[in-house]
């Protein structure tokens, strides 16, 4: 089996930010909850932080042409914003990595959804 230091895909990498982004954010900023102003400076650092390890994973997406045009649209504009906010443009903030998270998620489901698999969204998660 061939290996990449933060592999390459298409499912397996929307899995690995998944992944990578609960095993670093700590539960306030995953649960979205509004942080006191007294900890931005740190927090807005750690931000950009999240966003250059999730870049090492998200840089393999692989986007195959046989999927439907909307699916490699949303795919395309999750890639680009993910490599803007880790270059710091716009200064990332928390609402962008839950946002990040969720069209990690909502891609998988579509994913499953164009392989003809019935796939049900969860109204829990975690």
């Amino acid at each position: 089996m061939k290996k990449s230091e933060f592999g390459k895909g298409l499912t397996y990498t929307l899995g690995l930010v998944l992944v990578h982004s609960y095993r670093d954010i700590d539960p306030i900023i995953v649960s979205g909850i509004t942080l006191s102003k007294s900890k931005k400076y740190k927090e807005d650092r750690k931000y950009s932080k999240w966003f250059v390890s999730v870049w090492e994973h998200m840089s393999g997406l692989i986007i195959p042409n046989n999927l439907p045009l909307d699916l490699q649209k949303k795919l395309r504009k999750l890639k680009r914003k993910v490599k803007n906010w880790e270059l710091g443009n716009p200064q990332p903030t928390r609402m962008d990595i839950h946002w990040t998270m969720q069209e990690c998620k909502e891609c998988l489901y579509l994913i499953d959804k164009w392989y003809g698999i019935k796939a049900v969204q969860s109204e829990v998660e975690g």
